[in-house]
């Protein structure tokens, strides 16, 4: 459900949408549910034309593949066959799905979050906001439900992720207790959530328009339990009751999960006595509605109407509070095929010619007899048991019963299954060297050159998968920043592999921050192509310098994980703390002076940056001549005698000291006399003629 009472009030206040209490006065309520039940009956009736398809890719792909829609009694039938059939299910269509599954799978999409601007509180917020994506994405299970989701999509034409407000969720508040100690304790301050949603709960206003985002109404049906519904809107408890007459909508659970068809119909069930039909109807900000409308019809009665949608998602290009994967999108046609629905003829043709083969060579096995009535041979004399004695009235000029053998299989058979091998292939794009399989490659090399080609062909739907995965990040934002108003301690696992926990507010999250999924992000990635950027980056010096142990151990490390984010990380940890230390002097707060274990040229380059912007001329003279003085500190571990010259031509006497114990001591005087020259070069001889005027001999 989505009910999320309270982010509505968060939302109220932090957008300035009206109260729905003040609103409630002005509703027709009986009128409102009225149409919605209207629309919910129609729209459905359009949809139905598309679920015998899904019913159906369902059952093929589980590997019930000789089911039919029976429309008289509105359910999955599968004819009897006469007792010669044999019906064979090589699930090819299975695997072909399945491989195609896995390159949307390989790699998750990754939501990147880009600062607004280069001021380093924005990168920082972003920087937060994109552990907080990352740490939502693991809580929430978010991998596993986007298999979820892609399953339908593949069997259905889309998945769905519904997102909700869980207020009973668990977080982690640290305070001070004595003596300044920390005191962690868990508090239920709730946390945002998804449900994977399929197809048969969607209903749409306009089939002509794909994406969700854009229509103009939205329906979601769901079957839930009676008491939940009852603690979830007590104003309405005795109201509620199991559903009566709508026992068409349960159908779906019963077809998908692949129950017998022969003792299942469309009529209402005994174990359906304590389930309700929950109706939520979405209306997108319109000029009668400008934040929009959201209504809860429990049954048949109104349980919530608001004039506003829920979340504070009005205001974004998809308003609603779901995300819907592609199987393939297509122009004017919400719901669209799926590659699934194109291999149905190709499997069942597949299974008839591989099922009159084996009917083949059953009769070659065990061929059928030509017996004369004169020999009065018994039914049950010709069995299949070895050491069998057959007896038979030999009648003199009468042959004795003949075994029949067919014919061999005629070559058309065996070409037209190897016609449908192919098919398979040309249809799904699957080739076999995408499947692990050599086919006709003869090399390695030519092996990855035929699976990127494959991967370049689903490029298209991977990426509209990324384009919901980065939908879905926008609005896992919105309700962080409308949810945690307490701070909270957030443990996130860095791409990286290491745990970081730091406090998280809402307060850190800048809505003007961009999130992007990278181009070709969820793509298939092979581990060598990975080897081989990094030894790239090690060989023209990225990494550090090459002839440098140090650099050549990261390189090492970064082969056995394949993860160039750590490399990446490792080389900003200067830069970073440099940003912070430009920050801190900036308030005013003392930093601490350099050490030798620091990069003192990125140091340096970042703190001489911030002293050319306009951000550092506004800060009072103490400020700014602070950041100079540990600037020429950095400097003194590259150039000690510049240092020197700098310090004395800005008049920072006070680094002086620490730059003098970083130059070479002066050399030693002879007692009494006057300082001597520089020592006689050695014993030699005498050095060539310079040419020029010579001097007057001595």
């Amino acid at each position: 459900m989505n009910g999320g009472e309270e982010i509505n009030e968060l939302a109220e206040e932090s957008l300035g949408m009206p109260l729905p209490d003040e609103l409630s006065e002005q509703l027709d309520y009986e009128a409102l549910a009225a149409e919605t039940k209207e629309k919910r009956s129609r729209w459905r009736t359009e949809r139905q034309v598309h679920e015998q398809e899904w019913f159906i890719n369902a059952a093929m792909f589980r590997g019930n593949q000789y089911v039919e829609w029976d429309d008289r009694y509105n359910r999955l039938t599968v004819p009897k066959a006469p007792p010669h059939r044999v019906r064979l299910k090589i699930n090819r269509l299975q695997a072909k799905i399945r491989a195609r599954l896995s390159k949307f799978l390989k790699n998750r999409p990754k939501p990147f979050v880009v600062p607004a601007t280069n001021e380093y509180a924005d990168y920082q917020n972003a920087k937060a906001t994109q552990k907080v994506l990352d740490y939502l994405w693991r809580k929430l299970r978010l991998e596993h439900k986007y298999k979820d989701a892609l399953l339908w999509a593949m069997v259905a034409g889309k998945g769905f992720w519904w997102f909700h407000w869980d207020p009973t969720a668990i977080a982690r508040v640290v305070t001070e207790g004595e003596a300044g100690l920390p005191v962690y304790t868990d508090e239920p301050l709730g946390d945002p959530a998804i449900e994977v949603g399929s197809p048969f709960e969607v209903l749409v206003a306009d089939p002509g328009i794909p994406d969700i985002g854009d229509q103009p109404e939205i329906m979601r049906i769901k079957i839930r339990d009676v008491e939940e519904m009852r603690q979830r809107y007590p104003q309405i408890a005795e109201d509620i009751s199991a559903s009566k007459g709508e026992e068409s909508y349960f159908t779906y659970e019963r077809q998908i999960a692949g129950l017998n068809p022969y003792s299942y119909s469309t009529g209402g069930k005994e174990d359906q006595q304590d389930s309700v039909l929950v109706t939520e109807h979405f209306l997108a900000p319109c000029g009668k509605y400008p934040k929009g409308q959201y209504r809860v019809l429990v049954g048949d009665v109104v349980a919530k109407i608001e004039n506003q949608l829920p979340y504070g998602f009005a205001d974004l290009p998809n308003p609603f509070p779901v995300v819907e994967f592609f199987d393939i999108k297509v122009a004017g046609q919400y719901w669209c095929p799926t590659v699934c629905a194109q291999l149905i003829d190709l499997q069942k043709e597949y299974n008839l010619m591989r099922s009159k083969l084996a009917e083949n060579l059953r009769l070659m096995a065990h061929p059928k007899i030509i017996v004369a009535k004169q020999h009065q041979l018994p039914k049950s004399s010709w069995t299949s048991e070895a050491g069998e004695i057959i007896e038979y009235v030999a009648i003199p000029n009468l042959p004795p019963p003949q075994p029949w053998v067919p014919p061999n299989v005629a070559a058309d058979l065996w070409r037209n299954v190897e016609l449908l091998q192919k098919e398979f292939d040309d249809v799904t794009q699957i080739f076999p060297a995408s499947e692990g399989k050599v086919g006709t490659a003869t090399s390695g090399f030519q092996t990855n050159l035929l699976q990127e080609a494959t991967d370049s062909v689903h490029a298209p739907d991977i990426r509209q998968a990324e384009i919901t995965v980065e939908e879905a990040a926008f609005k896992l934002r919105r309700m962080a920043k409308l949810g945690y108003d307490v701070p909270r301690l957030i443990s996130a696992t860095g791409k990286d592999y290491a745990a970081e926990v730091f406090e998280f507010v809402n307060d850190q999250i800048d809505e003007m921050a961009d999130v992007i999924v990278e181009v070709g992000s969820a793509l298939p990635t092979l581990k060598a192509a990975k080897q081989d950027a990094v030894m790239n980056l090690f060989k023209v010096g990225m990494l550090g310098d090459p002839a440098d142990p140090a650099v050549r151990a990261r390189g090492m490390s970064l082969l056995e994980m394949g993860s160039l984010e750590e490399g990446f990380n490792f080389a900003k940890t200067d830069e970073n703390q440099a940003r912070m230390e430009n920050k801190t002097l900036g308030t005013g707060a003392p930093i601490d002076v350099p050490h030798f274990w620091e990069n003192h040229q990125i140091h340096y380059d970042v703190h001489t940056n911030i002293l050319k912007s306009p951000e550092s001329q506004a800060w009072p003279p103490e400020i700014r001549r602070a950041l100079v003085a540990h600037t020429i500190l950095h400097a003194r571990f590259i150039n000690p005698q510049s240092a020197m010259q700098v310090a004395m031509e800005e008049g920072i006497q006070e680094v002086v000291p620490a730059i003098q114990a970083m130059l070479p001591p002066p050399m030693p005087q002879m007692p009494g006399g006057p300082p001597q020259g520089p020592p006689p070069p050695p014993p030699g001889p005498p050095p060539p003629d310079q040419g020029g005027p010579q001097g007057p001999p001595v």
